[in-house]
């Protein structure tokens, strides 16, 4: 009696584990936070793979290398929570408000539980202005537009009469950065929330402090 032998099933190929997809704004979102709590020589590549979640290469396939991505990184830091306290400035319709919600949205994102303490620009980025100078640039761009758009509202503010015309408004808007950046390094340093909201009205009261015309000068 002949028997017949069934036929075995061929053996299945293990199919190679797939490398992780990158969905670009969420890895970028993590660099940026990476790079704001280490800086940019701190940043190691092992910490970027490592909040990323992906491997060297498909990082670089989509940021090209760790320069571009810190470049990439500032941009998206000053458009997104590195914006809010501008916007907060422009969106108040009283000037002495918006100079407070201005300070307290910076100290607020500087001690946010979400995020590294301090600014990414004025306690991370800074460090590297020296040695690169796309990011000394970008920086002094960041800065010269943001106190364009501070000293056009001081501007229009003394044209309405709500602001003295002394100081100017160019200066009025560098000390109200100036501040803020402060405000940022001692948020770095350890000042906590608290502290930092409780030097709010000192810090916008410096920011629109009255001084005397020259009519009153000449009075004197």
């Amino acid at each position: 009696m002949n028997t017949t032998t069934a036929p075995q099933p061929s053996p299945q190929k293990r199919s190679r584990g797939r490398p992780r997809v990158l969905e670009r704004q969420t890895a970028l979102d993590q660099a940026v936070d990476v790079f704001w709590d280490h800086g940019y020589e701190g940043a190691s590549l092992e910490l970027l793979t490592e909040a990323t979640g992906v491997s060297r290469p498909t990082l670089y396939s989509a940021f090209n290398d760790k320069r571009s991505l810190f470049l990439t990184a500032i941009d998206a830091y000053e458009d997104g929570i590195g914006a809010e306290a501008l916007a907060a400035f422009e969106a108040n319709p009283n000037i002495r408000s918006a100079v407070h919600a201005f300070f307290d949205v910076s100290a607020r994102n500087n001690t946010h539980p979400d995020h590294p303490v301090g600014c990414l620009i004025a306690c991370s980025a800074i460090t590297s202005a020296q040695t690169m100078p796309d990011v000394r640039a970008k920086i002094e761009n960041s800065f010269r537009r943001a106190e364009a758009r501070v000293c056009a509202r001081f501007e229009r503010e003394v044209e309405n009469g709500e602001l003295s015309s002394k100081p100017p408004a160019n200066e009025r808007a560098k000390l109200l950065l100036d501040l803020m950046s402060a405000q940022a390094v001692r948020a770095r340093a350890g000042e906590s929330r608290d502290d930092l909201l409780h030097g709010v009205n000192t810090r916008a009261a410096m920011v629109l402090a009255h001084m005397p015309s020259d009519a009153k000068d000449k009075a004197r």
